[in-house]
């Protein structure tokens, strides 16, 4: 992440095609994949237990619909989010059962004006 000036946060494409952000969850960094696809805020089980975030054990609820089937979770509230001068208070998202990636989507990325993509770097403005 590159800060380009107080109002932007500019981030390179990854090898793997995606684009990155480290965003602070409760005070702890995440390294999230930045999905502008996504409705939401997702966390990994590992994340959100870092962040601070308590979840049940079983995490049984269909929370959503993901190309295999039926996603399941957990619905929470995150305290703070922060991404450059972005921040963010009681934050809906959601803990996922499986998966190891956290993804930043639009409830958070509403919060700047604009996401532009230019050959390999995204900017949030």
């Amino acid at each position: 992440m590159t800060s380009i000036d107080g109002n932007a946060v500019a981030l390179d494409r990854s090898p793997d095609g995606h684009f990155y952000a480290d965003v602070e969850v409760n005070g702890t960094n995440v390294h999230m994949l930045v999905d502008t696809g996504a409705s939401g805020v997702a966390l990994s089980r590992d994340d959100a237990r870092l962040a601070g975030i308590a979840t049940s054990i079983g995490m049984n609820d269909v929370i959503g619909e993901g190309a295999d089937g039926a996603v399941y979770g957990e619905q929470v509230r995150i305290e703070r989010m922060r991404l450059g001068e972005a921040s963010a208070e009681g934050v809906d998202a959601v803990v996922l059962n499986s998966g190891g990636r956290s993804l930043l989507g639009q409830d958070f990325l509403q919060r700047f004006a604009s996401v532009e993509i230019k050959d390999d770097r995204m900017i949030l403005r």
